[in-house]
């Protein structure tokens, strides 16, 4: 009996895999049928390289409430347990990257017919795992802690990890949906863990 629940659970999982991998497919045939646009292309490359503005909205928001001049001291403690949801987040991402089954980045998946960039494609991460999404668990992790300084961003922090973190991702190749989805959800559910978490914050 237990055998067969084995081969059902099993039959499931590979039935869900397929399905998600169908998915992942095709939202990348979608995004790469814009390749070849010079300026799709340039400013989804500008938006993945500027690190000042990847990290500089996040963090200018952040240095603002720790030196706001008021007597709420909680806005300090949210910070610090949201950096460390962040640690914990990114943490969890490389250990699942490194242990499970190495996916290639679909940029780098010679199996799907792709449309190519305006300019040569960037080889810095060929040797590096597509699951999960260690910049989506990052970026994921510090809006949360963003939302929870001022519930009058929260709007402003999803459209930015949204459009401005994982979407040019997606659209360049260096991640399926999928990657995405989960490293975000890795980096919610870490963070939200710390900014609740009493023996933290104490």
């Amino acid at each position: 009996m237990w055998l067969s629940y084995y081969y059902i659970a099993e039959e499931w999982l590979h039935t869900l895999v397929a399905g998600v991998q169908r998915v992942d497919v095709g939202v990348y045939y979608f995004l790469c049928g814009l390749h070849g646009n010079w300026f799709f292309d340039r400013l989804a490359s500008f938006l993945e390289d500027n690190l000042l503005l990847k990290s500089g909205p996040i963090l200018a928001v952040f240095w603002y409430f720790w030196f706001r001049s008021d007597e709420e001291k909680d806005r300090r403690t949210t910070i610090i347990a949201t950096l460390a949801g962040t640690f914990l987040g990114l943490l969890a991402t490389r250990t699942i990257a490194l242990f499970l089954p190495y996916r290639t980045r679909p940029i780098y998946d010679t199996a799907l017919v792709s449309h190519p960039l305006s300019f040569p494609i960037p080889d810095g991460l060929l040797n590096w795992s597509s699951f999960p999404s260690d910049h989506a668990a990052y970026f994921v992790a510090m809006a949360v802690g963003v939302v929870y300084l001022s519930r009058k961003l929260a709007i402003p922090a999803v459209l930015y990890v949204t459009l401005w973190i994982c979407l040019p991702r997606l659209y360049l190749g260096f991640h399926y949906l999928s990657d995405v989805l989960v490293g975000a959800t890795i980096g919610l559910t870490a963070s939200l863990a710390c900014v609740h978490a009493q023996w933290l914050r104490t």
